[in-house]
């Protein structure tokens, strides 16, 4: 089991800086929590935190494009190439070009059948979103 980084790998780095505490905190004595504010402000100020980015599941980004890609705009070709990078099998994505080159009336709704199926097969449990209408590419 690998073992996750500690705060999801946020980290703080001081190094080459040349403030003192006394430049950070002031030379008043203040409580505890007035301190981790003043932190925070000084950490964010000078930008010395590498917060990661949250990146996307590829099952994610496959069904961010299917649901919000309109009816004008939706390219298969470009469904199959997210479809592949998620982790489509072979024969899912065998599928996914029959139904490329099915006519419009066909293809919508074999394309909806079929995103259900992939979604679900590449590990999400719920059931995507609805789609807006799309079309193939041609």
């Amino acid at each position: 089991m690998t073992k996750t980084a500690a705060f999801g790998g946020y980290t703080i780095d001081f190094k080459g800086r040349k403030e003192t505490a006394e430049d950070i905190f002031g030379s008043k004595p203040i409580p505890p929590s007035e301190m981790t504010k003043l932190i925070w402000v000084y950490v964010k100020a000078n930008k010395l935190s590498n917060k990661p980015e949250k990146v996307k599941a590829p099952r994610d980004v496959l069904n961010d494009y299917y649901i919000s890609t309109d009816w004008e705009e939706f390219e298969m070709d470009e469904y199959i190439r997210i479809a592949k990078e998620a982790g489509a099998t072979k024969d899912e994505l065998k599928t996914l070009k029959k139904i490329e080159k099915l006519d419009e009336d066909e293809f919508e709704d074999e394309i909806e059948d079929n995103h259900q199926v992939l979604y679900k097969s590449l590990g999400k449990d719920s059931k995507p979103k609805k789609p807006k209408k799309v079309k193939k590419s041609k």
